[in-house]
């Protein structure tokens, strides 16, 4: 699967053209979350990724704005429980997430 990385409209057009399976928008915390609808209503329903700063706070918000996909590394653990391989948080962290996914 081909995900390359892009920020602006002309950059989506370009990897989609070039056969990109799906294009992450990178990074997506440094645009609203409106921002795919945005670009949906130029160019067509497409197949994006949010990456950057999703959460349990704002995946739903994220699949509701129009992406299809989401990627998430810091926002869904926090670094002290993964430095300590705190198990019983990090279950409870991935359980609260894969909860606002519902």
């Amino acid at each position: 699967m081909h995900v390359p990385g892009v920020f602006t409209p002309s950059e989506i057009a370009e990897q989609l053209n070039l056969g990109a399976d799906v294009v992450k928008i990178f990074p997506d915390n440094e645009v609203s979350m409106d921002y795919s609808r945005k670009v949906c209503e130029l160019m067509g329903d497409l197949p994006l990724m949010a990456v950057g700063g999703i959460s349990a706070k704002n995946v739903k918000e994220a699949f509701l704005s129009g992406y299809r996909y989401v990627g998430t590394a810091g926002g869904l653990f926090k670094k002290n429980d993964i430095i300590h391989m705190n198990k019983e948080n990090l279950i409870k962290s991935l359980k609260n997430f894969e909860q606002e996914l519902n």
